[in-house]
């Protein structure tokens, strides 16, 4: 009777431990399975400079799905999605990503890393398949081959005044400004991009960066950035800042004259360094 107590016990941690293991390993190859699938439908879905949503790019089923910055410890997303992940990796520089797609409280899809065919991030920690969130493709690379597709995410509510009207190819595209200012002895670098996209939607940030006698890291006295949001209206540009700015933003539009984008930040206290008039006139397609 004892051996066959020994015995039944044995056999239950074996059938048990097998289980796990098929469980793990059945969960891991849906989610390998379902990245390849994500991957291969961008690749053939996302054309440049359009606005997509991200529900028409899952060929799985999921309820919402989360972005996690680099070097987010693994306990923090433990913690985030609310129960321990098989498989995933602490990202250690930046440009990597942490993605997890959750579907009634099971992973279903993890993208972790670099990615050889496209990148996606979001500003909001965790999107909703019921909102239907929506993203800006651009590409990298100049070689087919090379090419990298670039997913942003906008804050659509922050657009609340989007028109239908077609928006022209002149102004589409991404929009540059560089310049670069003496202050005393200090130099200070200023840059600005922002996308359009075929749909009139703009995503756009400006920097600010200040060192001391030359533009070298250990001379750096200080940066800042800020990311703005906004639609296109014939020729200009409605803005806003995101996060919010609150009370510090004075206005930021940008008006379409001859080729290119014109507008003036003015903004107040600890922000006023990015104040300044911004041409756009440098474009890549």
């Amino acid at each position: 009777m004892k051996l066959f107590s020994k015995n039944f016990i044995l056999l239950f941690f074996i059938c048990t431990g097998s289980f796990i293991l098929f469980w793990m390993y059945s969960t891991d190859n849906q989610n390998s399975d379902n990245t390849i699938l994500l991957e291969k439908k961008i690749k053939e879905t996302c054309t440049d400079y359009v606005t997509i949503s991200l529900n028409e790019l899952t060929p799985f089923q999921w309820e919402k799905v989360y972005f996690f910055s680099p070097y987010t410890p693994k306990e923090e997303i433990f913690k985030t999605i609310g129960f321990k992940v098989h498989g995933i990796s602490e990202t250690y520089n930046e440009g990597m990503m942490n993605i997890i797609f959750i579907h009634k409280n099971k992973v279903v899809c993890t993208i972790s890393g670099y990615g050889n065919t496209f990148h996606m991030n979001s500003s909001k920690k965790v999107l909703f398949y019921e909102d239907k969130p929506r993203f800006i493709v651009t590409r990298t690379g100049k070689e087919e081959d090379n090419t990298r597709i670039k997913l942003e995410w906008y804050n659509d509510d922050l657009i609340t005044q989007k028109t239908n009207h077609t928006i022209s190819k002149n102004k589409v595209g991404i929009w540059n400004n560089k310049a670069e200012i003496k202050l005393g002895h200090n130099i200070v670098e200023k840059s600005a991009n922002f996308i359009v996209s075929t749909d009139g939607i703009i995503l756009g940030n400006v920097h600010y960066t200040e060192y001391k006698n030359n533009n070298s890291i250990e001379n750096l006295v200080g940066s800042q950035s800020i990311y703005f949001y906004g639609y296109l209206n014939n020729d200009i540009a409605f803005c806003k800042m995101n996060p919010p700015a609150n009370k510090l933003v004075k206005s930021f539009n940008l008006r379409f004259i001859n080729e290119r984008f014109l507008g003036q930040l003015s903004m107040a206290e600890k922000t006023n360094h990015l104040n300044g008039i911004y041409e756009f006139s440098e474009k890549h397609f």
